[in-house]
């Protein structure tokens, strides 16, 4: 298969979407977690919302991975700023630290996904399904802290932010299996995105960067909010 020499918009736009999503569920979170306002963030709509975010995100690294050549890369770069994310959430707060959050189930993913690359779709979503049920079990069983990336977690666990690879890799999966079915028969076509898309597909472009950048913004901003009002 012929990789796209250029990239395609609709597949960053997909991410700016994610991203703003994300953001907002984080606004959110930040409001009821640091300030305790009272706005649910735990179920209801912006709980939907933060996991809407996740999903697309997941699904379109898969999509993406499905037609990139540096796996190990760009699994090292994820991976080590979910690494980062680790030591800073613990300074914060040693007791719910990010442990294996999205970074880090992503990053994974990126890395381990040259093994089953050359699957055809159908395997990749026949192996997704699989993951997918395991991670129904696993998450049911309890065990000891090196397993989290599994989804079996030890007794008393809480994080900010959760996503094992049991069973979030299925979606990972399916977005590569999604990647190999519509962009294998040929080399997709440049087509001129609308006006309305840029603002989403440049979010999508530097969708690591805001994703690293956009909580201590918003918490700086909200601190500011609430010393000055």
């Amino acid at each position: 298969m012929k990789h796209a020499p250029t990239r395609i918009w609709q597949i960053d736009f997909c991410r700016g979407i994610a991203i703003c999503l994300m953001a907002s569920f984080h606004f959110i979170f930040d409001l009821n977690y640091y300030w305790d306002i009272p706005v649910s963030y735990q179920s209801g709509f912006w709980y939907a919302v933060g996991k809407l975010s996740a999903i697309l995100f997941t699904l379109i690294a898969g999509v993406s991975a499905s037609l990139s050549v540096r796996h190990v890369r760009r699994g090292l770069i994820v991976l080590a700023w979910g690494f980062a994310i680790t030591a800073a959430t613990y300074l914060l707060d040693p007791q719910t630290y990010i442990r294996f959050g999205i970074l880090h189930m992503q990053g994974s993913c990126m890395l381990l996904f040259p093994l089953v690359k050359s699957l055809r779709s159908v395997w990749l979503a026949a192996l997704a399904t699989t993951a997918f049920v395991a991670g129904k079990w696993t998450t049911q069983l309890t065990g000891p802290s090196f397993l989290l990336p599994l989804g079996i977690m030890p007794s008393g666990f809480h994080s900010l932010d959760y996503y094992p690879l049991l069973p979030w890799a299925a979606l990972f999966l399916y977005g590569a299996a999604l990647g190999k079915f519509v962009f294998s028969a040929h080399t997709p076509q440049p087509v001129v995105q609308p006006f309305w898309a840029r603002p989403f597909t440049a979010a999508g472009r530097h969708s690591l960067a805001i994703y690293l950048l956009h909580q201590p913004l918003l918490i700086g901003v909200l601190w500011l909010w609430h010393y000055f009002r």
